[in-house]
């Protein structure tokens, strides 16, 4: 009977870049960071910050939109805003997108 040898654990290549909360920003409820890839880069590895997990954020999300008046003697504009509270609770539910696209040449 041959006997096999274990198989060795995959060589993982050493970390080149790594973005810190600060880097990630809002787009309405979602967390996003933009980033160029470079040649060496082969892969994305996303992981999580374990000491986040279970911590809220509160974000405010305002807006106005700008609504003409016009009437015979003259005009004015009626600016309209709005203004919504979230309470964010970081967990490892939810899903991951990742948004792959080609550069624009100059």
């Amino acid at each position: 009977m041959e006997r096999q040898s274990p198989k060795a654990a995959p060589v993982r290549p050493p970390v080149l870049r790594d973005f810190a909360g600060d880097a990630f920003v809002y787009h309405g409820l979602s967390l996003a960071v933009l980033f160029r890839s470079h040649p060496s880069e082969v892969y994305l590895l996303v992981d999580s910050e374990t000491a986040m997990v279970g911590r809220s954020v509160g974000q405010t999300i305002s807006g106005s939109h700008p609504i003409p008046i016009v009437t015979p003697v003259g005009g004015c504009v009626l600016n309209i805003g709005t203004e919504t509270k979230n309470t964010l609770t970081y967990t490892h539910a939810g899903k991951i997108i990742v948004t792959v696209s080609p550069m624009p040449s100059n």
